[in-house]
């Protein structure tokens, strides 16, 4: 393996790492930190075509996800993404394609999320495919692009957006 090859290695590891933040972070971390996974001039956008342009407006949307309860420690809903493909397609620029499902754990009616023997139900809420672009940068690989291409939501998650209005 040449030097170029297994610089590509490190990099796909550290690409790989930031899409497993950008979940991670979504649900139980700092969202400063989350947004900090973006390039400054950075644009988040959704399957409908909402978009965010600029490192603080993406931190802002994730703010305001916060605030509506959809995201976030307490929302008790789960990112994952899997499926996920790599490729290099420049010397500092990559793509990533992955598949997105977003879980909420239900608690039944009365009982408290804090006690271990309440049985939660994991409930699909959002399937979707990510579409992400990356740009090395002075601070580190870093999303340049997040496009949500495609989004399908279950009946409770339109519930939930029209009640966090």
């Amino acid at each position: 393996m040449n030097e170029a090859e297994l610089q590509w290695v490190v990099d796909e590891l550290q690409i790989r790492n930031i899409l497993a933040q950008l979940t991670l972070l979504s649900d139980m971390g700092d969202i400063e930190e989350w947004g900090n996974l973006f390039a400054e001039d950075g644009s988040y956008t959704t399957a409908t075509g909402v978009g965010w342009h600029g490192r603080e407006a993406i931190i802002e949307s994730g703010r305001q996800r916060r605030r509506n309860g959809t995201h976030g420690p307490g929302s008790n809903n789960r990112h994952m993404s899997s499926s996920v493909y790599v490729r290099q397609t420049g010397p500092d620029t990559a793509e990533a394609q992955s598949y997105l499902e977003m879980f909420q754990d239900l608690i039944p009616e009365g009982a408290s999320a804090d006690d271990p023997d309440v049985k939660k139900h994991p409930t699909l809420l959002v399937t979707g495919y990510y579409h992400d672009r990356f740009r090395r940068t002075s601070e580190g690989w870093k999303v340049a692009q997040r496009e949500l291409a495609a989004s399908s939501h279950t009946e409770r998650w339109h519930a939930m957006q029209k009640a966090a209005k």
